[in-house]
């Protein structure tokens, strides 16, 4: 008999092993980086020029763009403002000429830069002209329809505006108004008087009008001899036409008050500022003290500020 064989058993398939299911891949995100304390980082500061012209874009309204920009300028360190808005306004160019004047007029206020502040008179000038000495209706200003009773003597009295500077403004030749006449009066609507003020910048020679916050006129002056003007803040108490000095009267050639004697008050007694019988001594330092004008200037100043306007003396 053959010999009995066993036979392995043949082996059991292995079971298969699923394969491992993949997500699909998410998109990235990007994470904002933290400081060590987790807080997330400051965002980056706008300079102070980016602020104003934000301002400017976005409010379409001069009058109360105006306001907006002085008041983020005042709250700018003074250099960092008269930057900000001689650079604004000259991104603007020839566009929106009374926010030019307005941001001008606080650069050239604050600045002591002498060649700076030239030329940015130079600039205002025309605008000053087109804007202030005219008819145009501009936020610092007012129009005012004439009623009964109305006369240039009453106004001035009312806004505290000389009449002669509202003869000026509005080209008028004789004092005489007609009732129903609409004039321009330099006066906000939201304000009840002009606001006159007065600067001189002795390392200039130079005497500077502002009306309602607005640089106007920019005049050459004379002034003490070694350095005898004063700085400081003054007001103007008197004004006095062609004014006799020391027992000289008008006229008197001994007499080197000039057309106008206008009297300041403040730290110092007996200062003033007044015309001159001398016109090459403009731009000199020869007076005793006070600030000596061109006859025909300070006949121009004592007609366009009134008395208790401030008068402001810088080194």
């Amino acid at each position: 008999p053959q010999p009995q064989t066993h036979s392995e058993p043949a082996p059991e398939p292995e079971p298969e092993t699923p394969e491992p299911q993949t997500e699909p891949p998410q998109a990235e995100t990007q994470q904002q980086p933290e400081r060590e304390n987790g807080e997330a980082p400051p965002q980056v500061r706008k300079s102070p020029e980016e602020d104003l012209i934000e301002i400017i874009e976005s409010e379409p309204d001069d009058g109360v763009c105006a306001e907006k920009l002085l008041a983020a300028l005042r709250k700018q360190k003074p250099a960092d403002s008269v930057r900000s808005a001689a650079a604004a306004a000259g991104r603007l160019g020839g566009k929106r000429e009374y926010l030019v004047w307005t941001l001008l007029s606080h650069a050239y206020r604050t600045s002591d830069d002498a060649e700076a502040r030239e030329a940015w008179a130079e600039k205002m000038n025309p605008i000053v002209e087109k804007l202030f000495f005219s008819f145009r209706e501009i936020p610092c200003c007012r129009h005012h329809t004439v009623e009964p009773g109305d006369y240039l003597s009453t106004l001035q009295d009312r806004f505290v505006v000389p009449h002669k500077l509202i003869m000026r403004i509005n080209g008028l030749k004789k004092t005489l108004l007609r009732v129903g006449q609409r004039i321009k009066i330099p006066v906000p609507p939201k304000a009840e008087r002009m606001r006159a003020s007065v600067q001189v910048d002795k390392s200039e020679h130079t005497l500077s009008v502002f009306i309602n916050g607005l640089f106007v006129k920019r005049y050459k002056v004379s002034l003490g001899a070694e350095g005898r003007t004063p700085c400081g803040s003054f007001t103007i108490r008197e004004k006095v036409h062609h004014p006799e000095w020391q027992g000289h009267p008008y006229g008197d050639p001994e007499n080197i008050i000039g057309d106008w004697w206008l009297g300041l008050k403040g730290p110092v007694t007996g200062l003033g500022i007044h015309g001159t019988n001398d016109p090459d001594s403009i731009g000199k330092d020869v007076s005793k003290g006070c600030v000596r004008m061109l006859n025909d200037e300070v006949d121009e100043l004592a007609n366009t500020v009134p008395k208790g306007s401030p008068v402001v003396i810088r080194p």
